[in-house]
């Protein structure tokens, strides 16, 4: 309660506690009171129950005094009002969130799957998902901080990170199969790390197979494939590039091998033919033919 790690955690932390001690306040007096009156007007106690019609004295007070109490939790609700004052100069970075991952976009064109930001620096994230995806919400409880993501729209966030160190990152939306898995990192950084990270604002040059890796990232393919072997959602890129296996076709098992043409269909047509053992889960995406050969290069990669 109340650190510093973020300037949405005070105000958040105090509503909070504000809520929290009025509902502890009241469970207890109308235990106490329903404990009362048991005792009190028990058949022993009052064999001839009194017949109350009304009492102007508790109608005002139940009336005014809840009143009262909701006006100033709006009020403290106000103050948040602020929050979708963005700063003029803050950092602005575009968020992808789909099925099942997150990904990151810097103004000099650098993407990646973690969150990397400099300390005491405003920070304005632009967040969509892509048309025909599902549902997110990006969520940092470190932060105190949630926001919906949709798709083919945009929703704003920002905030100001102010200790270094390493957040989580959750989807708090349920979005399917994997939904528990779409989870990623924050990283806060000091302001001369990020500018070693980050370099400047000039276009970043990639090319050879850290342009498929781009392109993997940006279509959050690493949310259900891995790099190193280990098992996901879908087969792990690693040595993926002339792989052979079984296919489901038809309720069928068939041989493959993955070639040019079977990375083409699998992500033009994935339902078409599902590796055995795993689940019908991708959503086809309509890369170009430019940028799947980008991946081929970048699959052979990683022998």
């Amino acid at each position: 309660m109340f650190s510093d790690v973020a300037d949405t955690v005070k105000n958040a932390d105090f509503a909070f506690l504000i809520i929290f001690s009025l509902c502890i306040f009241f469970l207890v007096l109308n235990t106490a009171i329903m404990i009362f009156f048991c005792w009190r007007y028990s058949r022993k106690r009052n064999p001839v129950p009194t017949q109350i019609e009304g009492h102007l004295g508790l109608e005002l007070f139940w009336t005014i005094v809840p009143t009262i109490l909701v006006m100033g939790l709006f009020y403290i609700g106000m103050g948040f009002q602020k929050d979708s004052e963005v700063p003029e100069d803050a950092m602005v970075i575009k968020v992808t969130g789909r099925m099942w991952s997150w990904t990151y976009e810097y103004a000099n064109g650098k993407i990646g799957s973690d969150l990397v930001l400099p300390i005491g620096r405003a920070v304005k994230l632009e967040m969509t998902a892509p048309k025909g995806d599902v549902l997110h919400s990006f969520y940092i409880p470190a932060f105190r901080i949630k926001r919906d993501v949709l798709p083919n729209q945009t929703t704003i966030l920002w905030f100001v990170p102010k200790t270094t160190g390493e957040y989580n990152v959750f989807c708090a939306e349920y979005c399917g199969l994997s939904h528990s898995k779409m989870i990623g990192k924050l990283k806060v950084v000091s302001a001369s790390e990020f500018k070693d990270w980050y370099g400047d604002d000039s276009p970043v040059k990639q090319e050879g197979p850290e342009v498929g890796q781009r392109i993997a990232v940006a279509n959050g393919c690493m949310g259900c494939h891995s790099t190193d072997g280990s098992r996901m959602v879908g087969p792990t890129f690693k040595g993926l590039w002339g792989r052979k296996g079984q296919l489901l076709v038809d309720g069928k098992k068939v041989d493959y091998v993955a070639d040019e043409a079977y990375i083409l269909k699998s992500i033009k047509q994935p339902n078409a033919e599902v590796v055995d053992g795993y689940p019908n889960a991708m959503i086809a995406n309509q890369l170009g033919d430019e940028d799947i050969n980008h991946l081929i290069t970048y699959f052979k990669s990683l022998q």
